[in-house]
């Protein structure tokens, strides 16, 4: 999209090239935030507690939203605190989530001179839970993660949950014929072509034209063509394949992980594999208490903390599987295996193992698997572990000569505030990777021009656009390079 959109603006000369590419930044942003001209990003920061004790509460999740999407999140640390930073001047809400706590939902507004730090008292809303384990009815725990739910009672789109779709896929084989009856039930948008995701994957197109058209009886899709379409994955799997969908309209908000210009105009369907919608039992119970040294000769203790690799927060109630010799015994059959779980900090503690023992730690947090690691048993020696449960993300985009219309090469770009850089390649490409989740500035550094500054938010696993046209400082000046 953005190399075909270069094409169409290398023809065009004049100030009219330049009000149609402030126009596509404003529609490639219009999600996020933007500060105001002359407006820094401030910081939202403060201290999750709780309401009727007033102590700090550990392991809350914390959410800033802004403009139907989320802006950032994290977990309160051991102290309840919390912090987003670089968060441009705007309205959001903050919500915030711990099991045991009512849900605390709070609308802001974030000004030229910032916010005070927020004193959140979360009210008590006990929750039963077995020790260790516990079996849960109701919603699916992977579909829960995906915010399916919370976007379904928000009613962004249309929605069809795993009860629905286990009673109403029989008769169908082929997975495009069933997306072309749930078409029917959801009107969208007339475009020829509706991009199709599958377990957050673009996986092909579905024929568009609002849902009047009879369901297809051939692999076009929901209506006859005397044209075969190209092979997609969408073709090649079965209906037993799906388990929960979600469809948007072009009139509502779109989940940040299928915003683009397509779905913008087009709308989108997403589908999620039975995989996902399966429900899962297993629950691990955050209370977690360490076990105590028995305070032997010849043994000591071993405590550590698991960490999400990207973003290294603490991970509570995460397994750690060890194994170790006994003491005298180095034999690979005499191994001797236990399994710990981290507490609501994310501490884990290992008691009275043998003294100068080699130990293998293997982490892991629900499905996500941590690399092993093995360390000698000493007095002092502790052990860090990391997981990685956040995928990392990245920011791609292009910078563009105001004069020209043309791609700017050789343009540093650089996120504000992070020691991250990157050069625009001969067409004014760039790309920055192995990003954390969050909300960044972006601004593109080249003299004898402005150096606007975008927000943009970075999703987990996808790639945030951004579209940066220089205007010269002085309009009388035709440069065609950096005065750097």
């Amino acid at each position: 999209m953005i190399g075909a959109t270069a094409t169409g603006l290398a023809r065009s000369r004049g100030r009219g090239v330049t009000r149609r590419l402030k126009f596509m930044a404003l529609a490639l942003s219009v999600a996020w935030p933007m500060a105001a001209a002359g407006q820094e990003p401030g910081r939202v920061a403060g201290v999750v507690r709780a309401a009727d004790t007033g102590a700090p509460v550990e392991g809350a999740a914390v959410r800033l939203a802004g403009a139907d999407v989320v802006i950032a999140e994290t977990v309160t640390g051991p102290g309840g605190s919390f912090a987003f930073n670089g968060i441009a001047p705007g309205e959001y809400v903050l919500g915030v989530r711990r099991i045991g706590f009512a849900t605390y939902s709070v609308p802001l507004e974030m000004g030229a001179d910032g916010l005070a730090p927020l004193d959140v008292r979360l009210s008590l809303d006990p929750v039963e839970l077995e020790p260790l384990e516990v079996d849960v009815e109701g919603r699916p725990l992977r579909l829960v993660e995906t915010g399916f739910y919370d976007r379904l009672e928000d009613g962004w789109g249309t929605y069809f949950e795993p009860e629905w779709i286990s009673t109403r896929r029989a008769g169908f084989i082929r997975l495009t014929d069933f997306v072309s009856n749930l078409q029917m039930r959801a009107p969208l948008s007339r475009c020829p072509k509706v991009p199709v995701y599958y377990d957050r994957r673009l996986i092909g197109e579905a024929d568009g034209w609002g849902t009047r058209r009879p369901r297809s009886i051939n692999s076009a899709g929901t209506h006859r063509s005397a044209i075969e379409p190209p092979e997609q994955l969408l073709d090649q799997l079965s209906v037993t394949d799906l388990g929960a969908a979600e469809l948007y309209p072009t009139s509502s908000p779109i989940p940040l992980f299928a915003l683009n210009d397509t779905t913008i105009s087009c709308g989108a369907i997403i589908l999620w594999s039975d995989w996902m919608a399966q429900m899962g039992r297993v629950v691990p119970q955050i209370e977690v208490k360490l076990c105590e040294p028995a305070g032997r000769a010849g043994e000591v203790t071993l405590d550590g903390t698991v960490e999400d690799r990207l973003t290294e927060v603490r991970l509570p109630a995460a397994r750690i599987q060890a194994s170790f010799a006994p003491a005298g015994e180095r034999g690979l059959h005499e191994l001797r295996e236990i399994e710990v779980r981290s507490d609501s900090t994310g501490r884990f503690r290992l008691c009275d193992l043998p003294s100068g023992a080699d130990v293998t730690l293997s982490p892991s947090y629900g499905l996500h698997q941590g690399e092993a690691a093995t360390l000698r048993v000493e007095p002092g020696v502790a052990a860090r572990l990391v997981v990685p449960v956040t995928v990392p993300g990245a920011v791609v985009g292009r910078v563009v000569n105001g004069n020209t219309g043309r791609g700017f090469s050789a343009v540093p770009v650089v996120l504000v505030g992070a020691d991250v850089r990157s050069v625009t390649d001969g067409g004014g490409r760039f790309a920055m990777e192995n990003l954390r989740p969050g909300s960044y500035q972006v601004r593109a550094e080249c003299g004898g021009f402005e150096s606007p500054t975008q927000s943009v938010v970075v999703p987990e696993a996808q790639q945030a656009r951004v579209l940066l046209v220089l205007e010269p400082e002085d309009p009388g000046r035709d440069l065609r390079r950096c005065d750097n």
